[in-house]
């Protein structure tokens, strides 16, 4: 979801992310990898599955002792592989067009034909979400590791960057582990939510590094805290509701 492509300079333009991996490449004779990818979160296997699929050697840096922690936590438990209605009027900010893109060239259908093809089996519930048909998480999970595995992505655990160095024919990364070179580099290091699975800031770092810019961040999911003692049983409860806020006598 927050993946970022960067390309060394003196290398061709920036093209849309889906068909990033369908130019023709012109790789570095001495290089071992063509792309390196930080960060082994959904994002980042999703970037080096495909990656791998049109032909690139990968490389996946993942900080922790295993790729996909974060994951295991999304949807309760169930991991809620995306929307069925999902549009642009679902996203605000400044300009919530940004995801336009990403919603054409990777949208509904191909979603549920990629997890197909992994063998997962989804369903549909009736507000839209999809699931895994099993209802667990750790399902997403393992497909999405050993699809990696069995196209011969390297994946490095452990390995946590501290730097990324922009020369005039590649990328280099340095990392817990040594150093990494590749061509094109997929920053796709998450945000800081649920720093207990991994979560902080050393993506918004590394890109900022690399001289782009980002608008100040803030929690989108936080906890209302209060002092009925029946808060805690009801702890992973999803319910359709009008919840109104009484503040100072007003509302």
């Amino acid at each position: 979801r927050q993946a970022v492509q960067g390309r060394a300079p003196g290398s061709t333009g920036s093209v849309p992310c889906r068909q990033a991996f369908a130019i023709q490449w012109s790789p570095v004779a001495d290089l071992r990898y063509s792309v390196a990818v930080v960060g082994g979160g959904p994002s980042g296997l999703m970037a080096a599955i495909a990656a791998t699929r049109a032909g690139a050697s990968v490389c996946l840096l993942e900080r922790q002792d295993r790729v996909g922690r974060k994951l295991l936590a999304t949807g309760n438990g169930r991991c809620n592989l995306r929307h069925a209605n999902v549009a642009e009027t679902n996203y605000h900010g400044r300009n919530p067009g940004f995801v336009s893109a990403a919603l054409r060239q990777f949208g509904v259908a191909d979603t549920l034909a990629f997890f197909d093809s992994l063998g997962v089996l989804t369903t549909i519930e009736d507000d839209g979400e999809i699931y895994p048909l099993c209802g667990q998480a750790s399902a997403v999970l393992d497909v999405l590791r050993l699809e990696a595995q069995r196209l011969g992505v390297h994946t490095v655990v452990g390995a946590d960057v501290s730097r990324l160095l922009a020369g005039a024919r590649s990328f280099t990364v340095f990392h817990a582990g040594g150093r990494t070179e590749a061509a094109v580099v997929v920053l796709a290091a998450g945000g800081k939510a649920m720093p207990q699975l991994g979560g902080g800031e050393s993506g918004i770092r590394l890109a900022t590094s690399l001289g782009h810019r980002l608008v100040p961040t803030y929690a989108g999911l936080v906890p209302l805290k209060t002092d009925c003692p029946y808060n805690r049983q009801l702890k992973g409860t999803k319910v359709d509701a009008t919840v109104t806020l009484d503040i100072a006598g007003g509302s």
